[in-house]
């Protein structure tokens, strides 16, 4: 199943794809646990990307997160 929005990999290329972090990837990177990026990316459907099964962030999501932009603004 896919689902669309904002951050539609239909609308990203190659080199913005490869840049895509799973939520292990995403949580090691600002310290906390995998499940709480899953969280945030089923709870604020404008986080992450969901492609087929799977969750993504992109390394803009990540970087907003990290300067303290609330997971509720964060596009």
């Amino acid at each position: 199943m896919y689902v669309a929005n904002e951050n539609s990999a239909l609308d990203m290329n190659a080199s913005d794809i490869r840049a895509l972090l799973k939520p292990p990837e995403a949580a090691e990177l600002l310290r906390c646990n995998s499940e709480t990026v899953r969280v945030w990316c089923r709870k604020y459907p404008h986080f992450g990307l969901k492609v087929g099964s799977r969750w993504f962030v992109t390394p803009a999501q990540l970087a907003q997160v990290a300067a303290g932009v609330p997971i509720e603004l964060v596009r």
